[in-house]
This record gives structure tokens, sequence and C-alpha cells, in this order.
């Protein structure tokens, strides 16, 4: 989702690669490239929802919009090909 991209590359790749063209330095090593969230066997749009409405230790504690979230989502499913309309 362009969606999804675009609030990624703005609110994300800070931390992660967002797999969103050049790449800008990481902050930090721990967090994995949405790719390979994407391509984790256990990875899962329910998942993922789950994940960024609970907090973490090594992730900021922000609120995320259930749009944005869906289409963040949707973008980190689509580097593995999970995405699916109505998935969420």
């Amino acid at each position: 989702s362009m969606a999804g991209r675009t609030y990624a590359v703005r609110n994300c790749a800070e931390c992660h690669d967002v797999g969103a063209g050049p790449r800008r330095p990481v902050r930090t090593l721990d967090a994995p490239a949405f790719k390979a969230i994407a391509a984790a066997p256990t990875t899962t749009a329910m998942g993922l929802q789950v994940f960024l409405t609970t907090t973490h230790a090594n992730m900021p504690n922000f609120m995320i919009a259930e749009e944005d979230r869906r289409n963040v989502i949707t973008y980190i499913l689509s580097f593995a090909g999970k995405a699916k309309p109505g998935a969420l």
C-alpha cells in the first residue's frame, strides 16, 4: 500500500529498514527490516495488529491511528506476498 509505505518512511525508517529506496542510517541494530518481519513464518496481519497496539521495551511507545496501522501492516506483508484484501 502506497499509504503504508509513505507512513513507514515518515515514522518507522529512523529505526527500521522499511525497504523504500535509499536507506537512512538506522538508529538501532535491534530493529528488524520490514522484509525480515514479513518473511518470518509466524508473521500474520493479526500478529502485527497485536504487536503494534501493545507496549514493547525496544519500541517507542506511540499510538498509530487505526487506518495508518492497517496501511503499514499491509505494506509489511506485501514484502512476502502475505497481504490479502480484507485480512484486517
